[in-house]
């Protein structure tokens, strides 16, 4: 049986997604991982498709919605993290 990992450090995935910067941009998010979406949509936030995703960063987006940037990016690496299991 296989053990199952807890810390991101042993999870060979985790490490490859690109870390998850505040001044990201949603675009520059959503062009590298569009399974990533998911994690907006939950959250009822209209950013993906929104003529602006270009220009507002992850801090930007969860300063409108009033949620941590923290919140925000842990939903976003579960929505990127569920897709590679698919």
């Amino acid at each position: 049986m296989r053990q199952r990992k807890d810390t991101a450090a042993e999870d060979p995935y985790y490490q490859g997604i690109m870390k998850l910067d505040a001044k990201m941009t949603i675009g520059e998010l959503l062009e590298r991982y569009p399974r990533a979406a998911s994690a907006f949509i939950e959250r009822k936030m209209i950013c993906v498709g929104c003529p602006t995703e270009d220009y507002h960063t992850l801090e930007d987006a969860a300063g409108i919605y009033g949620c941590t940037v923290g919140d925000l990016t842990a939903d976003i690496r579960k929505a990127i993290r569920e897709d590679a299991t698919r």
